[in-house]
């Protein structure tokens, strides 16, 4: 059990105000009756009675619900940031939004549809001329070692292999960052089951493993772990290099999906740091708190983007019930 860190009073307003939205996290009851509504109008009722009551009104765009409840998430999460004595904590939760504006970015393109974390869109827009000294570190080593892979035509794809790996990094160490083993711990096994699906993913695409080692690699204190999941083959066999909890569910992913396994295991991971970072509810004042409650809320957020827009796409119920996030309790 990971130790949780002694009272920090400089925490103490941001921790008192997530106290108060807690009570408006949603419980598991509210979205096993969301995904059995055989109407979308039944579905609206239901979410108007939600924390996206504001966003979700009748005659909404349903085509757009992802983009709403993207922007409703991201919104919290910069405001729960302005009040963190370290904003890595919330930055965690928001940083990807960063480096997908980023990827297009490189690729020239001048509109960005995802929410500003820690970038700007006047950053983004000089980068996407080819000023990249604008950027802060590590954003401008990414996008100059991203760009010079498009200069010498070495594809889109690497671009995308560079830039994943360098969000990786950044979010390994922005948990780093955080004086709390807790928070420490989540962003390593947040990080290393990302890892693992993007190797897992990018193998079956047909990367051969020694780019992905190029360029995916290091992975600070993950180095030796993915080094030799790199050097094992096959997906079904990493288990017996990857240590822990993680390796237990690698495990999982293949003695029960029948196919699928790589999402599989993605959802498994996911609902294994939302039972991590839970353990941050009995912080009074501390990081692990804000960890713990906008953790649930991303699973919320999660859960509410997976069902409506299964509906949409009509994927049956009992479906989406088994892709389901982990959330409040």
């Amino acid at each position: 059990m990971i130790a949780l860190t002694p009272f920090q009073s400089e925490w103490g307003f941001v921790c008192g105000r997530v106290s108060a939205l807690e009570a408006r996290l949603l419980p598991p009851e509210f979205f096993q009756t969301l995904v059995s509504h055989p109407r979308l109008e039944d579905m609206m009722r239901q979410l108007q009675e939600s924390p996206l009551r504001e966003s979700v009104v009748s005659g909404s765009d349903w085509q757009d619900w992802s983009g709403i409840v993207d922007g409703f998430f991201h919104t919290l999460v910069r405001s729960i940031r302005h009040d963190c004595p370290n904003p890595a904590v919330a930055n965690i939760f928001i940083l990807r939004d960063d480096y997908l504006n980023l990827k297009l970015a490189v690729n020239g393109q001048t509109d960005f549809p995802f929410a500003e974390a820690m970038l700007s869109r006047e950053q983004l827009l000089d980068a996407a001329g080819g000023d990249t000294s604008v950027l802060p570190s590590p954003f401008r080593e990414a996008a100059e070692e991203a760009r010079a892979a498009m200069e010498e035509d070495r594809g889109h794809t690497l671009v995308d292999v560079i830039l994943d790996a360098a969000y990786l990094r950044h979010l390994l160490a922005l948990g780093e960052s955080v004086d709390a083993p807790l928070v420490q711990a989540y962003a390593a096994d947040m990080v290393a089951s990302r890892a693992l699906v993007a190797l897992w993913r990018r193998l079956k695409s047909g990367i051969p493993a020694r780019t992905l080692q190029e360029y995916m690699l290091p992975m600070g204190s993950l180095t030796p772990m993915l080094t030799a999941v790199l050097s094992t083959g096959q997906p079904a066999e990493w288990a017996d290099v990857v240590p822990g909890e993680l390796g237990q569910l690698l495990r999982q992913a293949f003695e029960e999906a029948a196919a699928e396994e790589a999402q599989y295991f993605e959802d498994l991971a996911a609902n294994h740091l939302v039972m991590m970072a839970r353990r941050g509810q009995g912080q009074v004042a501390g990081p692990e708190r804000v960890l713990s409650f906008l953790r649930t809320v991303a699973s919320e957020t999660h859960n509410m983007k997976l069902i409506v827009c299964g509906r949409l796409s009509r994927i049956e119920g009992a479906v989406l019930k088994r892709r389901m996030r982990v959330a409040n309790v």
